[in-house]
């Protein structure tokens, strides 16, 4: 062999093992870009046999920038086509995030059946964001502009994402005004002339800036002649599991205006203990009528004298910028932080709490400190309590659609009929632009179907992956067995980096169980109905906040677990509580598939059901 075709061969196989490690995140059932950044779905829709998914795209490199709208098309939700960029970015002009119907009649002049979308056209050099119009006659593979002038545009730079569709021979809007924490509602009977109708909000969740808004009509299926409208807000900060994510309202729309359902009100903060009166400051921080507060432009600090922490909670509120470790509050037991968080980029208040039982009986003190004069340098801290309980904040509050760290901008696919389908960006913006993929960046999760059900005496948003989903998979797997058995090889059950798990298992007197997959830990309690999710193995160093916990309430309906995993080689969609409770999350294994069930304490009945997937993208 000679000395030049060894290098070659040399280079050939250092080239393919480097692509292979760069794609070993790269999901095979889940829709990934070709290459470069993609965030928010945009305009799906369903026409003429083929379901259009359009998205937040870079051209030009993995992070965000130059925001153009991708575009590929599946028969099946599953496989999908990628075609050319359907609105690329122009000269001072992007392309955020918007929506696509089909115009049977014909209102806008375009045709018969053509695609038109609206979507927000952002300008870098001032900020501006309006509201802007193109359509498609050849199935959307091509698209024209509708002038270069908005048909909606209020002066605004926080106006944008808007969600179209048919309501009684006409057109609905719902457009977010992100910092307001509303959405507003408009009518047009030809898609380009529109009318303000009403605002809803601010309400549910408000510690971040509300985004990429949805409405839509539901029959809550076992429950015989009652429907719901669902409104879907997202926040870009200060979800449930902490970052982005996506809160959802049941109520009815008129046309005009949409009303949540009655609830019951908002618990009070339980009773407190109150200490912190008085501070001792430095710099420019200011007390007034019991609050601590710095300005964008002040930096200082300011402390409380000692105290006992007498009662197992620390409750305050809370408002002002992010900037960690530079502004904020944090709590030290004897002379040690124990606690510290700072603000989300809101001037609304919501209570925050620390558990401080395990400190009870030992003296403490709180340190408020602003060492930055930066955008939102801002912080503020009121009513500071012990108590025997956490105070409810908004989180607690609001209804969740997917509870874990990796769930945001879902948007639901228009002219599908009575199915309701949707799909959301599998990412956070914590993160998002570190995560450890090349060239590519980013991944949608799979399609929903989304439903209503009564379940005890609410009516529940749930979801399940669509039914497309199973012709690609493998022949089943499946054991039963009469308790957990920690000896039993879990892991040869589970052999593919890609598949689907179904386990049923009955509580029997076990306090706990226990399972891990793809390098993430869950474990269920029995004895508090919960479910916490642990994100702590394979890589996570590249963003500090990646590593994470959460834990949500579940039912646990006859004392009995059941739940579905759709795992895909770089993420893991939970599945819990008849759909009721999801939990989605990114994780970066760095070995082959492992999967274990264990208990604490003997169990009953065991079931798991495992496939692997026959579909592999490209």
């Amino acid at each position: 062999m000679s000395f030049r075709i060894f290098l070659t061969l040399c280079l050939l196989l250092f080239t393919t093992s480097f692509v292979v490690a760069q794609e070993r995140y790269r999901p095979l059932l889940h829709f990934t870009p070709p290459a470069n950044w993609m965030n928010d779905p945009n305009g799906l829709v369903y026409f003429d046999g083929e379901y259009h998914l359009f998205y937040q795209h870079n051209p030009f490199g993995i992070r965000w920038g130059h925001m153009s709208w991708g575009h590929a098309v599946s028969q099946d939700l599953v496989k999908w086509e990628h075609l050319p960029i359907a609105l690329p970015e122009l000269e001072d002009f992007m392309a955020f995030s918007g929506s696509v119907v089909v115009d049977k009649t014909n209102s806008a002049g375009f045709g018969a059946n053509a695609l038109v979308a609206l979507y927000t056209g952002y300008r870098p050099s001032n900020g501006h964001q309006a509201q802007y119009l193109a359509y498609s006659t050849d199935r959307g593979r091509t698209w024209e502009r509708y002038t270069d002038k908005p048909v909606l545009d209020i002066g605004s730079t926080d106006f944008r994402d808007p969600k179209v569709f048919p309501y009684d021979g006409e057109w609905r809007m719902v457009v977010a005004l992100p910092t307001q924490r509303k959405v507003s509602f408009y009518s047009s009977p030809d898609l380009k002339n529109w009318t303000w109708l009403s605002d809803f909000g601010p309400q549910g969740a408000v510690g971040g800036a509300w985004e990429c808004p949805d409405l839509f009509s539901l029959p809550v299926e076992n429950w015989e002649g009652q429907e719901r409208w669902v409104l879907q807000v997202d926040l870009d900060r200060r979800s449930r599991a902490g970052g982005s994510g996506g809160q959802y309202f049941l109520g009815r729309f008129d046309g005009e205006r949409f009303v949540v359902d009655a609830e019951p009100p908002s618990p009070l903060p339980p009773a407190g203990l109150t200490i912190a009166e008085t501070w001792a400051t430095e710099g420019q921080v200011e007390i007034a009528d019991g609050v601590v507060r710095s300005d964008d432009s002040a930096t200082g600090t300011a402390t409380t004298p000692q105290f006992e922490l007498s009662r197992p909670w620390l409750n305050f509120r809370l408002k002002g910028g992010r900037h960690p470790g530079k502004l904020g509050l944090r709590l030290l037991v004897e002379g040690e932080a124990v606690y510290e968080t700072t603000g989300y980029n809101a001037d609304d208040f919501d209570w925050l709490s620390w558990d401080v039982g395990r400190w009870q009986g030992k003296l403490a003190r709180l340190e408020f400190f602003d060492e930055t004069s930066a955008l939102w340098g801002r912080l503020a801290v009121s009513d500071v309590q012990l108590s025997h309980q956490p105070a409810p904040d908004s989180i607690d509050r609001a209804r969740w659609v997917d509870y874990g760290p990796d769930f945001y901008a879902c948007v639901s696919f228009a002219n599908t009929g009575d199915r309701k389908v949707w799909l959301a960006w599998m990412s956070n913006w914590l993160y998002a632009e570190d995560m450890p993929t090349d060239p590519w960046r980013s991944a949608m999760t799979a399609p929903r179907r989304v439903f209503l059900k009564r379940i005890g005496d609410s009516v529940r948003l749930c979801q399940e992956p669509v039914k497309e989903l199973e012709r690609y998979r493998t022949e089943v797997e499946e054991v039963r067995l009469d308790t957990v058995d920690a000896t039993y090889p879990w892991s040869k059950l589970v052999w593919a980096d890609t598949g689907d798990i179904v386990i049923e298992v009955e509580r029997g007197k076990a306090d706990k169980l226990e399972f891990e997959l793809l390098a993430l830990t869950y474990v269920v309690d029995f004895k508090n109905r919960t479910l916490t999710m642990k994100r702590g193995a394979g890589q996570t160093e590249f963003h500090p906040l990646f590593k994470t916990e959460t834990t949500v309430p579940i039912l646990l309906e006859d004392d009995r677990f059941e739940a579905r995993l759709l795992y895909d080689q770089s993420s893991v969609e939970l599945f819990t509580d008849q759909g009721a409770v999801s939990l989605t999350t990114r994780t970066f294994p760095q070995q082959k598939t492992r999967f274990n069930l264990s208990s604490e304490g003997r169990t009953g009945d065991v079931m798991v059901r495992s496939w692997g997937a026959r579909y592999t993208q490209g």
